[in-house]
């Protein structure tokens, strides 16, 4: 199970508490906007709906790629929280005076292959040569679709698949994708597969294709450190962390 009490530095390895980022002094509650990579919309749903059931408090999210977020945080959208589908964003965001302290990791999620017709498939490499339109966010700023480029290019497959390719915003247009049935074959999150319901037509592409999970926390975000404690003691509960559990992530 994850524990989101003990993160761990980016830069340094290290572990850190949460109370590092979380004091201060009562204040009337405020909306807590957070900008969550498009992989990681199922998850943040479900955390959504049971912190608002119990916590009595508003999340207003907003889904993209990570690296349209991380575009929209430096012209200034007022998002509070950064929940990235890698490291690399928030890491550019600390290291250029965004963050108000290093960002840290929280989970790790997986590339999935989604197969229409997964019955009777060949090896993966085979099917990828067979298939005649693959989805995948754009690598630049999508960093699951950059793990699928990373799978293509390790197999050596890229030069081959380069015309069958059809690029999306980000991993919900490829899910969309998926959903309306103009592509047979799409590299997406492993969670994506199992909210969508079609793990069984889904391959984890294993260890080497997964990618941890971070957050930062914006600095200036005019929320107060109390609201931002209560959420932080929210989402290391067991419940929260049932749900990071149920959709794969690791």
């Amino acid at each position: 199970m994850n524990n989101f009490a003990h993160f761990k530095y980016i830069n340094r390895g290290i572990l850190v508490f949460l109370p590092i980022f979380l004091w201060g002094c009562a204040e009337d509650t405020v909306v807590l906007r957070l900008g969550v990579a498009s992989s990681n919309a199922a998850l943040f749903e479900e955390v959504k709906t049971l912190f608002e059931q119990e916590e009595g408090k508003t999340l207003e999210i907003t889904y993209a790629a990570s690296g349209t977020l991380y575009n929209q945080i430096t012209n200034g959208a007022p998002y509070d929280l950064f929940f990235s589908a890698d490291t690399f964003y928030n890491h550019l965001l600390y290291e250029s005076g965004w963050l108000e302290r290093e960002p840290a990791i929280y989970a790790k999620g997986g590339l999935a292959l989604y197969v229409h017709d997964i019955n009777g498939m060949e090896d993966i490499n085979t099917l990828l040569k067979k298939a005649e339109v693959i989805g995948l966010a754009k690598p630049e700023i999508a960093p699951i679709g950059d793990l699928g480029l990373k799978y293509m290019e390790d197999k050596n497959l890229f030069p081959d698949l380069l015309d069958k390719l059809v690029y999306a915003q980000s991993v919900s247009q490829v899910n969309q994708y998926i959903y309306s049935g103009v592509i047979d074959v799409a590299f997406t999150s492993i969670s994506s597969c199992i909210a969508g319901g079609w793990d069984k037509k889904c391959i984890a592409l294993g260890e080497h294709y997964q990618v941890p999970q971070s957050f930062g926390v914006i600095k200036g975000s005019s929320v107060k450190k109390r609201e931002l404690k209560e959420f932080f003691q929210f989402f290391e509960s067991s419940k929260a962390q049932a749900i990071v559990n149920k959709f794969g992530y690791f």
